[in-house]
This record gives structure tokens, C-alpha cells and sequence, in this order.
């Protein structure tokens, strides 16, 4: 059994929302230990659910599932290791990692253990109303991280794979009433808002406890925001690993969004973060011409 990490990280945030690139490139680092979902073994689950039971014993059997977890299981929802995800459907994704860790499923020295279940964890925690200061105090080295991704593009996608139906706002919007109407998705102006509000309530716990919560955009996945990541999860952002995240952190070109929803967009945006100017003007920053960018 390898000594517990001084970091245990997760991500929030909605689904298909950047969480699969970040822990990806994070598990190319050499110290970071990587859990993909497996949410459904965790949460609520008496004497690892560390979320509800905020005790550091409790916190140790988690990592100690969670090491073993992540070096196996499956895709999906079953969750375990992070090669098994799409993000390493990527060949050179697959080649750095090869090159240096070869077929290793963990590391030799874990520094941080990162989670990756992001929307399931975020309704747990509002659900169960944990006081999240509360965590903190009790498990000093938890942290929480926020990718964020062009909400306009994390709405079609959610609206495409389906994720839309694991915001419970919208697992309650009239249309899934009935099974009848169950496979009916809700508008896009609907799934939109849901994805800002999950991004505001971070927002929240960050201006609350900015030592333990962090968050990047998009369009801070280059080498500046991957360090300062790094750094904030007591992380060396040693030269090879900032080499190989800036190889495989490829961008593309977002496809334009219908002027209406765009509208609504930067609407919603204005409400919701009147209190966070600094995610404010980020967010609008992508209605702005040119500012369509997209992480392939």
C-alpha cells in the first residue's frame, strides 16, 4: 500500500465539459494518481463516502479504493483507469503516456489522487446540504477543480450524448414527466442555464475558500494555465510533463451558434454572474468574434 497522497483532488462541474482532457493530461504527470467515475461505488456508500463522513480514516479507504480502481475497471460509468477513457482513444495521448510510464497503471510516488465524477459528486454534495467549509476544515487536503469550456458548445454537447437528464432541474422539466415524453430533451436555452448555474455555484465555493478551489477556462489550457493548475495541486510542472500536455492539448475551431441562443447566453451570463466579475467578463469573452475555440 503506497502512502496516502497529500492531495486528494476533484473535479466539478457539469459533464462534456473538459473533465476528461484535464484528468488526461493530468495523469500524464508523474505524480498524479487518476480515478475516472465510479461514482456509483462511492457515493453514499457507508465508510468511503468521505463526502458524507468527513473523517480522515474514512478519506484513507477511499484512496485506498480508488488506487485500486484506477488501475483497471472499464469505460463508463463502472469507472477505474483513465487510459480506459476517450480521452486516450488518442494515439498521441496513448504515446505520451507510453513514453514515460510505459504499461505502468499507477505511479511509483502518488502526490495527488484526482477524481474525476464531476456533476454526480456537485448534486451529492447540494443534495445532502454538506457544508462544504465544514469539508475543508475536516480534510485539509482536499481541493476541488472547475474546467470550464465554452458553455454554448457544453450545451449542444450534453444535448447529444444525453447528459442534460443528470441535472435534476431538468430530470424534473416537464417533458420527462410521462414516460411517453421521457427521450424528449428540454431546449437548448434550458440546458444552457443549467450548465451556468453549476459553473456560478463554483464560483461561489471558490470566492468562499480560493486556497481549495480553482477553476480554468478553455482558453487556459496552454502552458501558463496547466502550471499554475499544476502548482495549486502541489504538483513540480516539471518540463517533460508541460511538454507532452502542450503536445496533446490540441484546440479547434467551435462551429457558430444560432445569434438567438447567443443572446440568452450572454443574458444569463450578466444575472447570474453579477456578483463575479472576473467569471463574468470570461464568459462573455466568448461571444466575442474569433473567440470560438474549441478543444479537439
Amino acid at each position: 500500500m503506497q502512502p496516502a497522497p497529500p492531495i486528494v483532488a476533484i473535479l466539478l462541474g457539469p459533464y462534456r465539459n473538459l473533465s476528461t482532457l484535464t484528468a488526461a493530461l493530468l495523469a500524464l504527470h508523474p505524480n498524479v494518481q487518476v480515478l475516472n467515475h465510479a461514482g456509483w461505488r462511492v457515493l453514499g456508500v457507508g465508510g468511503i463516502d468521505f463526502l458524507l463522513s468527513p473523517d480522515p480514516d474514512v478519506l484513507a479507504r477511499f484512496i485506498d479504493f480508488a488506487t485500486q480502481a484506477s488501475q483497471g475497471g472499464r469505460a463508463g460509468n463502472y469507472g477505474g483507469s483513465i487510459l480506459l477513457s476517450h480521452a486516450f482513444d488518442s494515439v498521441r495521448m496513448k504515446d505520451a503516456y507510453a513514453r514515460r510510464f510505459g504499461d505502468q497503471a499507477i505511479k511509483q510516488r502518488v502526490h495527488c489522487l484526482l477524481w474525476k465524477e464531476s456533476l454526480r459528486v456537485g448534486v451529492h454534495l447540494r443534495r445532502h446540504g454538506v457544508d462544504i467549509a465544514g469539508l475543508f476544515r475536516s480534510l485539509p487536503s482536499l481541493r476541488f477543480v472547475l474546467p470550464i469550456r465554452h458553455p454554448l458548445d457544453a450545451t449542444i454537447s450534453n444535448l447529444k450524448i444525453g447528459h442534460w437528464s443528470l441535472f435534476p432541474q431538468l430530470a424534473r422539466h416537464p417533458q420527462t414527466q410521462s414516460p411517453v415524453a421521457a427521450s424528449k430533451p428540454p431546449k437548448p436555452a434550458q440546458v444552457l442555464r443549467a450548465i451556468l448555474e453549476e459553473i456560478r455555484w463554483f464560483a461561489d465555493l471558490e470566492r468562499a475558500d480560493p486556497d481549495r478551489c480553482f477553476h480554468l477556462f478553455q482558453t487556459d489550457f496552454g502552458r501558463d494555465g496547466l502550471e499554475s493548475l499544476a502548482r495549486f495541486l502541489s504538483l513540480d510542472p516539471d518540463r517533460e510533463w508541460l511538454e507532452a500536455v502542450q503536445e496533446c492539448c490540441q484546440l479547434k475551431a467551435s462551429p457558430a451558434h444560432p445569434p438567438e441562443l447567443v443572446a440568452a447566453y450572454a443574458t444569463m451570463v450578466k444575472e447570474l454572474f453579477r456578483d463575479h466579475p472576473g467569471y463574468r467578463e470570461a464568459l462573455l469573452r466568448f461571444t466575442e468574434p474569433g473567440a470560438h475555440i474549441a478543444v479537439g
